[in-house]
């Protein structure tokens, strides 16, 4: 009986351990339904920042260099891990159902948000936001 409970105890454990890798921890949880319809054109990177956090990657590039009006950008760039349905306000099966129709159900995928600022202002101001999902 003491084997039993023992090989039982020794089961869970990896159980539980597999259980966890299968849920990845989630890259910025600020990225919530509440917090993302407050995004606006013409927000800061220190606005963007207090709502979401220091950003992943940040450079500078030139937007539309290929036209008559290109533009220097400030770049701001946050890998979300998949949001988990409770962030989302939506049930579990809502948002598997959403997936899987969107990914040929392979699952989630990460979510890259990236930001435009303008450096044509001072301070920069937002004029694009990507979101963007892999697949």
């Amino acid at each position: 009986m003491k084997k039993l409970a023992g090989l039982v105890l020794v089961v869970m454990c990896l159980c539980s351990c597999a259980t966890g890798n299968q849920h990845p921890q989630v890259r910025h949880p600020e990225f919530t339904r509440q917090k993302v319809v407050q995004i606006y054109l013409g927000m800061t990177p220190s606005m963007i920042e207090a709502l979401f956090g220091l950003p992943d990657v940040t450079s500078t590039t030139t937007m539309g260099a290929q036209t008559s009006q290109p533009w220097s950008a400030l770049v701001y760039g946050y890998n979300v891990t998949p949001p988990m349905p409770s962030t989302l306000g939506m049930s579990p099966n809502e948002v598997s159902n959403i997936i899987n129709a969107g990914t040929g159900g392979r699952g989630l995928s990460p979510v890259f948000n990236t930001f435009y600022f303008t450096l044509s202002t001072n301070p920069p101001t937002l004029a694009l936001w990507d979101v963007r999902v892999a697949y």
